[in-house]
């Protein structure tokens, strides 16, 4: 599975487009599934382009970082975005464990090299 995760309204990083990844998978398709990554604060205006990331792009189910986008999962104003994808029958996943991001970025933490140093 390869997903880019939408976080540019909560961390300021340019995100990787979805219709980007999900060319990719499909010129790898024997070993990656695209999924799409949309901040649900910005997914009002935009219903119509689920559909076309699940039709036009093949995308297979839709993946949330609540702490690096910056919401809640029970907000109720993510349950549209919810509902479409339930309607589409895909699934939706929701990381909810460390950012893993490195240091100084919004969320992040240190790198890990610079936590594990091995004995030489």
């Amino acid at each position: 599975m390869i997903f880019p995760v939408d976080a540019e309204r909560e961390t300021g990083y340019r995100r990787y487009p979805n219709e980007e990844v999900a060319e990719k998978a499909a010129a790898n398709s024997d070993v990656l599934i695209p999924f799409a990554s949309i901040d649900p604060a910005r997914a009002r205006p935009a219903p119509g382009r689920r559909g076309g990331l699940i039709r036009d792009f093949g995308i297979r189910g839709f993946k949330f970082h609540p702490s690096m986008q910056g919401f809640f999962p029970n907000d109720r104003s993510a349950y549209v975005l919810y509902e479409a994808i339930a309607e589409a029958g895909l699934p939706a996943l929701f990381h909810t464990g460390q950012t893993g991001v490195g240091s100084g970025m919004p969320g992040g933490g240190r790198h890990p090299a610079e936590i594990f140093q091995p004995d030489v």
